[in-house]
């Protein structure tokens, strides 16, 4: 009787704790931004696509939050993964980059993986906030019956990265200069309070970015919409 070999299946390896944490970390930030800030960036939207906004569309304010959420969670996991492994990588295997590129590169990085999850969502909600629809199969539907989809889409991915990632790299480097300088000159609240440091410091640069980005977001906002 001949033997027959048996052949184990190798065991799934676990994911890093550290790596593991920015997934979770990433998609909870990312939700809850994204829900107690929809209002105004329904209101924005609707600014950009050159429509009025009164007070009898405050109900529609929430339109396309659905696909807004559930794109936000593997977006914003994706992209907080990818920012933490790239400066993890960086910093290993170039030992005198400056902190200055370090995290340039690594948000770019971050940000082109992160839109490719975000663009479908992307599209599907700013669609449904300028119409003030409910219907996200309607939305989903009007998107994929146009001509020449794969080049809307092409066009709308390129035209968001060349906004996002100057509003990420703006961001990013602003937050993590704005903390340091916090731990020099507020060194004890800035340890007693290191959530609220860090809040702070996101909301200054945060603000600082989208300022400065406005003219690529309107581009893109009206590339989604009108196209």
């Amino acid at each position: 009787m001949s033997h027959v070999p048996v052949f184990m299946a190798p065991r799934a390896t676990p994911l890093p704790p550290a790596l593991t944490e920015n997934l979770v970390t990433g998609a909870l930030s990312g939700v809850a931004v994204d829900a107690v800030l929809y209002p105004i960036d329904s209101i924005k939207t609707n600014a950009q696509a050159k429509k009025a906004f009164s007070f009898s569309d405050i109900k529609k304010l929430y339109s396309g939050i659905l696909p807004t959420l559930v794109g936000t969670v593997p977006a914003s996991a994706v992209f907080y993964c990818f920012y933490e492994l790239s400066k993890k990588l960086l910093t290993e295997n170039r030992e005198n980059i400056s902190k200055t590129n370090l995290y340039l590169i690594s948000t770019s990085v971050a940000e082109v993986t992160a839109c490719a999850v975000r663009l479908p969502f992307e599209i599907v909600k700013q669609k449904m906030q300028v119409s003030g629809s409910s219907s996200v199969m309607s939305a989903i539907y009007d998107v994929t019956q146009r001509e020449g989809l794969m080049s809307f889409l092409g066009k709308s991915y390129f035209v968001m990265i060349v906004r996002e990632i100057p509003f990420d790299c703006i961001q990013y480097f602003l937050w993590e200069t704005f903390k340091e300088k916090a731990k020099r000159d507020f060194g004890k609240f800035s340890k007693k309070y290191p959530s609220i440091t860090s809040a702070i410091c996101g909301g200054l640069a945060g603000g600082i970015a989208g300022f400065l980005t406005t003219p690529m977001d309107v581009i893109k906002s009206r590339q989604i919409i009108y196209v």
